[in-house]
């Protein structure tokens, strides 16, 4: 019987010993199919993620991108007070609000030129001469001359129609129309130029000069689309005084810069001078994601040659605007894309009188822009 006992308990021992060593292992296999299951899991996780940032890649490059649109949106108002140092000793002052106009999308466009045909140039010359002066137009090719009347209506008129710019910033082959009173001398550079409307010692004040435009423009056929954008005001060291007024095309209610605006000149007797070219815009491609404004400030820093005094109006920032530029780097075709502009000069005034002076940056592809438009007109 005790043999038969001691039996009983080594086979119990051995099936204790078997039970537990089963255990042990279907707990070690549930732990390993547990941690297979969770490294899947977190696999298919990372597989998601990677799938959703392409997915959002994509939609930031598509037309309305979400991502533009929100930043613009944070954008829009906000304060921006920084400054640059440079090399040279000297400090670009921004103290500005950003003011994104409360766009949609953002796009490219072709710039296709548009040559100045007949019925522009006989509705420019009905509109301002009338019909009765008509019969003094001397055409010789591509100029015409409006010789002097004894009664002084008329001065000598030029028109130069399909003009080739040159000898400055401007598109290749880019033409121009001008009309204008070559008695007159408008001096137009710089050490002509006020810094205030009410420095200005013309009979006209600066209203009249854009109503007398504005006014003009709205009988035009041919210049619909185009609206005022800003002026200047010349005549220092006893300089005949007259305005320069700027007339532009705007796209989703950006302001369109070429680099030939169509412009006005008006002193005391009114307009002597329209000058300017007309261009068409073929949409080019889909939206790309846009560079932050912080970039855009430091791409300004990292410009090698931004201090050029011959472009640089102000070393004070006091607005900046999103608003689409025309560019041709070199080698490639004209086009227009949106820019962060900023504009140069630390009251209203400086940066009206200093707007020709253009420093921007490509939203897209992040090039600084550092250039003078319609130099030379």
């Amino acid at each position: 019987m005790k043999n038969i006992y001691i039996v009983i308990v080594l086979i119990s021992v051995f099936f204790s010993g078997c039970s537990r060593i089963n255990t042990a292992d279907m707990k070690k296999n549930e732990d390993l199919k547990q941690a297979r299951i969770e490294q899947a899991r977190k696999s298919m996780e990372i597989i998601a993620r990677r799938a959703e940032k392409e997915k959002q890649e994509k939609v930031n490059e598509s037309n309305g991108s979400d991502y533009n649109i929100n930043l613009l949106k944070i954008y829009d108002g906000m304060a921006i007070e920084k400054s640059i140092s440079f090399l040279d000793g000297n400090t670009l002052r921004i103290k500005a609000n950003v003011n994104t106009h409360n766009v949609t999308e953002l796009k490219q466009f072709d710039y296709v030129i548009k040559p100045i045909s007949e019925e522009t140039r006989d509705a420019l010359f009905k509109l301002y001469f009338t019909s009765n002066y008509l019969d003094l137009i001397k055409k010789d090719e591509d100029h015409f001359r409006i010789p002097s009347r004894t009664n002084n209506k008329l001065s000598d008129y030029e028109y130069y129609n399909n003009k080739l710019v040159g000898g400055y910033y401007t598109v290749d082959e880019e033409k121009i129309f001008d009309l204008y009173n070559n008695k007159i001398d408008f001096y137009p550079f710089n050490d002509n130029l006020l810094l205030d409307y009410s420095q200005s010692k013309c009979k006209l004040t600066i209203d009249d000069a854009r109503k007398l435009c504005q006014d003009f423009i709205s009988n035009m056929k041919n210049f619909s689309g185009l609206e005022y954008s800003f002026a200047q005001a010349f005549g220092t060291q006893g300089r005949t005084p007259y305005y320069k007024l700027f007339f532009k095309q705007k796209i989703g209610g950006l302001w369109v810069t070429a680099y030939n605006d169509i412009f006005f000149v008006v002193d005391g007797e009114g307009i002597q001078r329209i000058c300017g070219t007309q261009y068409e815009l073929v949409e080019k491609n889909n939206e790309k994601k846009m560079l932050t404004l912080e970039e855009a400030i430091e791409n300004i820093k990292t410009y090698s040659n931004f201090y050029n005094k011959d472009f640089v109006f102000d070393m004070n920032i006091s607005r900046i605007d999103l608003e689409y530029m025309v560019i041709q780097p070199q080698g490639e075709k004209p086009y227009v894309t949106p820019v962060w502009r900023f504009y140069q000069g630390d009251t209203a005034d400086k940066v009206q009188a200093g707007s020709r002076n253009v420093l921007a940056v490509d939203v897209f592809s992040g090039n600084v822009i550092l250039e003078e438009r319609g130099l030379g007109t």
